[in-house]
């Protein structure tokens, strides 16, 4: 599965196993979900990639869905963590951990 496939698995599996998500996350979840389903595999791969052509003032991470779902993951955990009896979103937020190499320290993932 490309990365593209993978966030967008993140992204529907949690819309649909979170019982209550406030707007603003619901809102930031559906830009992912748009921009994805509007970019090929390629451009999501150019774009995840970490080699940039540009300075780094320049670079527009409103646009790059990995930065934006990655910026989202402490407030998606926190919400899991709220929801604690629900399986499945803790699910997702473990294919979250593993997509990012996120890794616990002191007891807590960051």
């Amino acid at each position: 599965m490309d990365k593209k496939q993978q966030m967008e698995q993140i992204v529907n599996q949690f819309l649909e196993q979170a019982n209550s998500i406030p707007a603003e996350l619901t809102s930031k979840l559906n830009g992912v979900q748009e921009q994805l389903q509007s970019m090929s595999t390629d451009e999501v791969h150019m774009m995840s990639d970490h080699v940039f052509s540009t300075t780094a003032n320049e670079h527009d991470h409103q646009k790059n869905p990995q930065a934006m779902l990655q910026s989202m993951y402490g407030e998606m955990e926190r919400l899991s963590r709220q929801q604690n009896e629900n399986q499945q979103l803790q699910e997702v937020i473990q294919q979250m951990r593993y997509f990012f190499n996120i890794e616990e320290k002191d007891g807590f993932f960051p």
